[in-house]
C-alpha cells in the first residue's frame, strides 16, 4: 500500500470517528417506563431493544474505528490479523476499518450463530 493510500486511509477513519462520536444518544429511548397498557408495554420493550442493539453497533463500529487508526501509528494496518496477508486496498476502500483479508473473514462468518448480530469485518 502507497503512503498516499495509507494517508486516504487516516482521513477516511478520522472521519468515520468524528461522525460515531457525535452522533445525538437518544437515551429516552432506553428508559424503562411503566405503563398499564400490556401492548403498548410491549411496544416500547421492542422499541427500547432496537435501541440499545444500535447504540452497542455504533459503539462497536467506534471501537473498531479506534484500533484501526492505532495500527495506522503501529505500521500494522491493512494486514489481516489472522494469517497476516495484506488486506485488499479494494476491501480497505469498501470497509477501513476491516481486520481480517476476505479469506479469513468468509471463514469467520462460516462458523458464526445462526440470529446472532455481528458487525462486519
Amino acid at each position: 500500500m502507497t503512503r498516499a493510500q495509507m494517508r486516504r486511509f487516516e482521513h477516511v477513519l478520522r472521519e468515520k470517528r468524528e461522525q460515531l462520536t457525535h452522533l445525538p444518544v437518544y437515551r429516552e429511548e432506553v428508559l424503562l417506563e411503566r405503563i398499564p397498557d400490556r401492548e403498548e408495554a410491549v411496544q416500547l420493550a421492542a422499541e427500547r431493544e432496537l435501541a440499545v442493539r444500535r447504540l452497542n453497533r455504533q459503539f462497536v463500529l467506534l471501537q473498531r474505528v479506534q484500533v484501526a487508526l492505532d495500527r495506522i501509528c503501529e505500521g500494522s494496518f491493512g494486514r489481516c490479523l489472522r494469517c497476516d496477508r495484506p488486506i485488499a486496498v479494494k476491501r480497505l476502500a469498501a470497509v477501513p476499518w476491516a481486520r481480517f483479508c476476505v479469506g479469513c473473514q468468509n471463514r469467520l462468518e462460516q462458523r458464526r450463530v445462526p440470529g446472532a448480530v455481528y458487525l462486519a469485518a
